[in-house]
């Protein structure tokens, strides 16, 4: 009975494919807390069915289109060359290897070495984080709009004793408009930069998205603080959309506590 409970959990985390198929393979050990290294280097990417997944959509739209990167302006990676970054298995350095950050999947692609052609997608883990061209990045659970969980790549900005600070980056797809008349403007199909900021208010709590407006943000910290801070984004004239004045925001904020 045991050997069979074995071979249950072993088919449900490690998906197999044959004649040269994907494959997807979980980084962890039967006991739940062994990482075998050799599987936490990942899968196949996102971004190879990335064009497949747009012809069906607009497909479904009653178009027929042959979609090429040379079609979208943009790219859906953050830096669109791979680099050499590290790899962290439960907070220590595992291996250095070329990555790069897929921002429209929420994936990162890796590389073993600078000459190597295969491809593969890190497997997304909290136990898995990742240095590239001065970021972390560290996969986790956060809360967004409308209360929303999920699962994805945080940036830490800036972390104090009392609150840290996080970055989403993301890529959007825009679709395309052609103009109907010689008076109209076309759009080219286009990737388009978004982020979303978060933050946490202890070690253990899950990242909550940060509000856009400046008065909601002020709110968090409390009534006791609020005119001190006001008065510090008075006198710092702090713009609560950019990324380098709210990481100056959170240092300040960060010493009243």
């Amino acid at each position: 009975m045991k050997n069979y409970f074995l071979f249950l959990v072993l088919t449900c985390f490690i998906s197999v494919a044959v004649n040269g198929q994907r494959k997807t393979i979980q980084p962890w050990g039967v006991s739940g807390d062994v990482w075998d290294h050799s599987k936490a280097l990942g899968n196949n990417p996102s971004s190879e069915n990335f064009y497949s997944d747009m012809r069906m959509k607009f497909a479904k739209m009653g178009e027929e289109v042959k979609l090429t990167l040379d079609d979208i302006e943009g790219t859906i990676y953050i830096d669109g060359q791979f680099s050499l970054g590290t790899l962290f298995i439960e907070g220590k350095a595992f291996k250095k290897l070329q990555l790069r950050f897929d921002a429209y999947n929420d994936e990162m692609e890796l590389k073993e070495s600078a000459a190597s052609e295969e491809v593969k997608a890190l497997v997304k883990d909290p136990g898995l984080s990742c240095s590239l061209n001065g970021r972390t990045f560290i996969y986790t659970t956060m809360i967004g709009k409308n209360d929303t969980r999920r699962s994805g790549y945080l940036i830490p900005l800036y972390e104090g004793k009392s609150y840290r600070f996080y970055e989403r980056k993301i890529k959007d797809f825009k679709e395309g408009k052609q103009a109907r008349t010689s008076h109209g403007t076309s759009f080219p199909h286009r990737f388009v930069d978004e982020n979303e900021f978060y933050i946490t208010r202890k070690d253990d709590d899950i990242p909550e998205i940060l509000p856009a407006k400046k008065s909601e943000i002020i709110s968090i910290f409390g009534m006791e603080k609020e005119k001190t801070i006001k008065k510090f984004i008075r006198a710092k004239k702090i713009d609560v959309s950019k990324v380098g004045d709210l990481v100056n925001l959170f240092a300040y904020v960060n010493t009243l506590y």
